[in-house]
């Protein structure tokens, strides 16, 4: 840890172009770690969107950054919302990762409680933000491949499927550089505290303009070598087999599925309905009856 941390900081200080290169460089991609990967898509079943929830609860647990529960799930007000998409990668037919995507909505977005003004400015050039959340995956799978996966597959519903103009995210300052190389995002906000579950954490809030974003991965990559390091091969022009879109008909009644998984879901953690105020509860009441 304490090397990394060395490396870290002189990262830091090169030239922002320089230190974006040096990152892309280190991205890898093991084929024989991904092809173990069955699927990667929307939650498609009951149990997929609890096991997910479950995966979160596990690995916040572990981090101490979440209170033990009897219910074993990690659930929010966002995470119940229909509009929430949920992404899940399948290896041996069980959850080994996940990822939310929160489409910005009634209740806001998470990260508007510490970045209210940034958002709403992204708010007012009339964009439909979502908020990139929740990644996880299971104990040992780190380094897979699967939060490639995850990311990709979110990256191309959100803009084929869900119509979303920005995605927006608050990261550890320590990975923001990771972000803005690779996916060109952002910064939008400073550094601040972050209230988390338990604890506090520095956070950063960065954009990336989605509905824009092929292009300028073109306009910016398209030249280089078909390589991990060539977001532009990563993200576009790569096939990868394991990842599965619905057709907008079929998005429908994932939608619809995805009810019943956050009914099965409130029933584990009451709480989170009940902790809602009035105007809160109405919402989220009208928004589960669309």
């Amino acid at each position: 840890m304490a090397l990394k941390r060395v490396l870290l900081k002189a990262l830091q200080l090169m030239p922002q172009s320089l230190r974006y290169a040096i990152i892309r460089r280190g991205v890898k991609i093991v084929e024989s770690e991904l092809a173990s990967i069955e699927a990667v898509r929307i939650a498609a079943t009951v149990d997929e969107y609890v096991d997910s929830m479950r995966l979160v609860y596990d690995g916040y647990v572990a981090r101490r950054i979440l209170k033990e529960h009897d219910s074993k799930v990690r659930m929010t007000p966002y995470v119940a919302l229909p509009s929430t998409a949920i992404f899940v990668a399948i290896e041996k037919g069980q959850v080994a990762g996940t990822l939310s995507l929160v489409k910005d909505g009634p209740f806001g977005l998470p990260m508007g409680k510490i970045y209210q003004k940034e958002v709403q400015s992204v708010r007012n050039e009339g964009r439909l933000i979502a908020e990139v959340g929740a990644l996880c995956v299971a104990n040992g799978k780190r380094g897979t491949g699967i939060p490639f996966l995850l990311y990709k597959t979110m990256w191309l519903a959100a803009r084929r499927l869900l119509e979303i103009d920005d995605l927006v995210i608050a990261v550890h300052p320590d990975a923001a550089d990771l972000y803005c190389a690779t996916l060109q995002f952002e910064r939008i906000g400073p550094v601040r505290d972050y209230p988390s579950l338990t604890r506090s954490a520095a956070a950063v809030a960065l954009r990336l303009r989605l509905k824009e974003s092929e292009e300028a991965f073109k306009a910016k990559w398209s030249s280089l070598p078909k390589t991990p390091a060539n977001p532009y091969w990563l993200y576009v022009e790569r096939v990868d087999p394991q990842i599965s879109l619905p057709t907008k008909a079929v998005l429908d009644g994932v939608r619809e599925l995805h009810r019943k998984a956050i009914l099965k879901l409130a029933a584990l953690r009451p709480d989170i309905v009940l902790d809602l105020n009035t105007a809160e509860f109405e919402v989220w009441r009208k928004e589960m009856k669309k």
